[in-house]
């Protein structure tokens, strides 16, 4: 029976999304707080930054969900002059729970992926790309049929998700099939195409990824690694869903980075 306590929070997403199926280098679950504090507001979010910290102290979240650990490298030294420690201090000193769900997630039903893939209108949708994760060899990526055309794909992941720099590396050929896998999936593009894909999307893909790709007439869309922001506006619908308490995404951009400007 769920209760108002972080721990059935915690419970519920981990019998959706177990921490085993995170990949072994991974940091997954709750990164600080304590399964006994009582929950009245969560904030899901990509990023833990400081402005999101920020904004959960000033409208008063005690939880915030996230896609990407907070504390993913391993911590030397807590000097409070460093920002990102500062953060860490906000968050411990304002009892602030973070708790974060990545590749179990990547690779779950109803996951990141799935997302990705119903939001573009995928049929038929199967796993590709396989991964070795704590409890096994699970599959991250997704692969669907469609009728859309390359520039109504994209038209979606822009008026949806808000994206402004997507790269496209096109064949010339027509696609029915198409594999997707959120955040940075170069390493998968081979893998993707030898699972039978015309059209592979995924983000974070470098200047020699895309010429490996061409060399091998691939075609593949970078709609970068931000794409995963679908993650707080389904995790909040999906909190929403199964828990009373306020739930809120963060729509908060974590691209707009002052003095950054997209040409």
């Amino acid at each position: 029976m769920k209760n108002d306590l972080l721990e059935s929070v915690m419970e519920f997403l981990e019998n959706l999304y177990p921490l085993s199926d995170a990949m072994t280098w991974d940091h997954v679950g709750l990164q600080i707080g304590d399964p006994k504090q009582k929950v009245q507001k969560i904030i899901t979010t990509l990023d833990v930054t400081p402005n999101l910290v920020d904004y959960a102290i000033k409208n008063n979240f005690d939880t915030i969900v996230s896609h990407h650990p907070l504390l993913f490298h391993p911590i030397q030294v807590l000097d409070l002059s460093d920002a990102r420690n500062q953060m860490y201090q906000k968050i411990i000193n304002h009892q602030i729970n973070v708790y974060s769900m990545h590749t179990n997630f990547d690779v779950g039903k109803n996951g990141m992926n799935d997302w990705l893939a119903e939001l573009i209108g995928l049929k038929n949708i199967e796993g590709i790309c396989p991964v070795k994760t704590t409890s096994g060899t699970l599959l991250m990526g997704r692969m669907g049929d469609t009728t859309l055309e390359i520039e109504a794909i994209i038209e979606i992941f822009k008026h949806e998700l808000g994206l402004k720099m997507i790269k496209l590396l096109d064949n010339g050929k027509s696609f029915k099939k198409i594999g997707i896998l959120g955040g940075a999936g170069a390493e998968f593009i081979e893998p993707a195409f030898k699972s039978g894909v015309d059209l592979f999307i995924t983000g974070d893909v470098k200047y020699h990824d895309f010429l490996d790709a061409q060399i091998a007439n691939y075609a593949v869309l970078d709609v970068g690694h931000v794409a995963e922001k679908i993650f707080a506006r389904q995790m909040a619908n999906l909190l929403q869903e199964n828990f009373d308490f306020t739930i809120e995404a963060n729509t908060l951009d974590e691209m707009e980075i002052p003095g950054l400007e997209n040409k």
